[in-house]
C-alpha cells in the first residue's frame, strides 16, 4: 500500500510537519536559551526579588505583543495546512 503514494505528496506533508513542528521547537529552544541565561536565573532565584514593571516602569510582560503574533500565526499556519490538505485530498488517496 505504500507503494501507491505519490512521492510529491509525500514531500510536501512531510514539509508541512516540518513547519508545524518545527517552529514551535525552535521558540522553545529560544526561550531555554532566554531562560538559562545566569541573569534571568538570579532574578528568579533571589527570594525578596521586586516584579518587573515596578523596577523599570514596563510591563512584566514585555513579549505579550510577540506572543499574540505567535498565537495568530500557528493558528493561520494550521489553517493554511489543513486547506492544502483537504485540497489535495486526491493524492492521499489510497
Amino acid at each position: 500500500m505504500p507503494d501507491q503514494l505519490d512521492p510529491h505528496a509525500m514531500v510536501a506533508v512531510r514539509g508541512v510537519l516540518l513547519v508545524i513542528w518545527g517552529f514551535p521547537i525552535a521558540i522553545a529552544a529560544w526561550w531555554l536559551f532566554l531562560f538559562l541565561r545566569p541573569g534571568v536565573k538570579q532574578q528568579f532565584s533571589s527570594a525578596g526579588a521586586t516584579p518587573a514593571s515596578s523596577l523599570s516602569g514596563r510591563p512584566a510582560y514585555p513579549f505579550q505583543d510577540f506572543l499574540w503574533f505567535i498565537a495568530i500565526f500557528s493558528s493561520g499556519l494550521a489553517a493554511a495546512a489543513s486547506w492544502f490538505l483537504i485540497k489535495h485530498k486526491a493524492a492521499f488517496a489510497h
